[in-house]
């Protein structure tokens, strides 16, 4: 829960969740928020075409390209990435709103924007998602798209790999057991409890 509001700046928590795709970020991400009050996931802005199962502002963003690269100009994005050839940016004012709001945000966001974030802002609490191995992460990633062509998933095991080598970074890690995704929530919300619980909290403050 957001903490300091004075002047021209705000003050909160704020959470990352970070995890190679097919891990099941949004899966734990979704039980998670049942659990924990005053949560805020930040929804993400993004270039890439709408699938059939998103809804517009709620899951994400969609923006064109031309927009989100004018957004950048302005200063719109806390952080943004190009993640296979589509473009990703976490929108500053959905934080500064949490903040309002005494809620605590959470970024849904890949490694290089967690690390965008915690250059600038050393208060961020990261999470990273592992699965229980690349082997389960691979059958995840060709049952789970069963369009995506084979050079689309070999893609993104080669990006997967590489975010994987990047989880002794973050704060906290979590292992997504096959089969047991309440497991992941609750230590999950057990972090986000464990960090309000702190008696010297760790906070991010933005400009408005």
């Amino acid at each position: 829960m957001s903490v300091n509001q004075a002047g021209n700046t705000v003050s909160g928590r704020l959470f990352i969740l970070s995890g190679p795709s097919g891990v099941g970020k949004d899966t734990i991400l979704a039980r998670a928020e049942r659990l924990v009050p005053d949560l805020r996931r930040i929804v993400t802005v993004v270039t890439r075409p709408r699938r059939d199962s998103e809804r517009p502002d709620v899951d994400y963003h969609f923006w064109s390209r031309d927009e989100f690269e004018r957004g950048c100009q302005r200063g719109a994005f806390l952080e943004s990435a190009e993640y296979v050839g589509n473009l990703y940016g976490t929108p500053r004012d959905g934080v500064v709103e949490a903040f309002r709001a005494k809620c605590d945000a959470l970024l849904k966001i890949d490694v290089r924007g967690f690390r965008q974030v915690t250059r600038e802002h050393a208060g961020a609490v990261s999470v990273f998602l592992l699965p229980p191995s690349i082997d389960v992460l691979e059958r995840h990633l060709r049952t789970a798209r069963p369009g995506d062509g084979r050079e689309d998933i070999e893609r993104r095991l080669a990006a997967a790999r590489t975010e994987l080598s990047a989880a002794s970074e973050y704060t906290y890690r979590i292992v997504n057991e096959e089969g047991n995704p309440d497991f992941a929530a609750f230590r999950l919300a057990r972090i986000i409890s464990d960090e309000r619980a702190r008696s010297a909290p760790r906070l991010v403050t933005l400009r408005t």
